[in-house]
């Protein structure tokens, strides 16, 4: 099983920075702090939070997300990497690789 790399936060929080983020950065930034909110523990260090949880996060993931004008081509701007599944009550977003996800958007320029 592979988990969320401490490089993939490093790439996370340089794209927390930036002023004109494109939506694919906007869905992972949007997906990695939910992972740490449902916790209650929005702030903390991938480190940190891997210690409170006991174990370290898995990279396959299925996220509640909210709707982003756009989204419904986050499968084509990803090969097929992460995809959204939403109805007018109902949003999240399968990703078959988290930190290729992260790349992906660190590197997408669109």
């Amino acid at each position: 099983m592979k988990h969320i790399t401490y490089a993939s936060e490093k790439m996370i929080n340089t794209m927390k920075k930036y002023n004109d983020k494109t939506l694919l950065q906007e869905v992972v930034i949007a997906v990695y702090d939910k992972i740490f909110c449902d916790c209650s523990y929005l702030g903390a260090s991938l480190k940190e939070f891997e210690k409170y949880l006991g174990h370290k996060l898995d990279n396959n993931r299925q996220t509640n997300i909210y709707y982003m004008e756009g989204i419904h081509g986050i499968e084509f701007m990803t090969n097929n990497n992460a995809r959204y599944i939403g109805t007018h009550d109902l949003s999240y977003v399968n990703i078959n690789d988290f930190n290729l996800l992260v790349k992906q958007a660190y590197n997408f320029k669109g």
